[in-house]
């Protein structure tokens, strides 16, 4: 797995279903990096398209609106995906990513945001 993929993964816990140009905006991540990591992610059963002709907010969570009719391919995470998230702890980051070597600020920052709310607690980003 790599980096943008466990962003992918975070940041889809976190907002429930989301497209993919929104999860480059707000990462900072190179839209093209963005739909290569999504489309291994489906590969591997972590992630599905997700299907309707609305998005509500209560399903996605970042959306200002009510409900908002889809307008591009929206993403949510699998049983799989959940699963693989739970097994992601302080020790499992620090193990498999040396985070500081991003330079993308907006990136770091995201990434930083996402993995502070998944583990429930700062995390200070350290080298393998």
């Amino acid at each position: 797995m790599n980096i943008a993929e466990l962003y992918i993964l975070l940041h889809l816990k976190y907002a429930g279903i989301e497209y993919a140009k929104m999860i480059s905006k707000i990462s900072g991540l190179p839209l093209e990096d963005v739909n290569d990591s999504i489309k291994n992610l489906m590969n591997k059963g972590y992630v599905e398209r997700a299907e309707g002709k609305a998005i509500k907010r209560k399903d996605a969570r970042f959306k200002k609106a009510k409900e908002v009719h889809r307008h591009h391919s929206y993403y949510r995470l699998t049983e799989k995906g959940k699963l693989l998230l739970r097994k992601i702890d302080e020790k499992w980051l620090n193990e498999h990513f040396n985070l500081m070597e991003f330079k993308n600020r907006k990136f770091s920052k995201a990434m930083q945001y996402f993995i502070e709310k998944h583990i429930g607690k700062p995390f200070k980003m350290g080298v393998h």
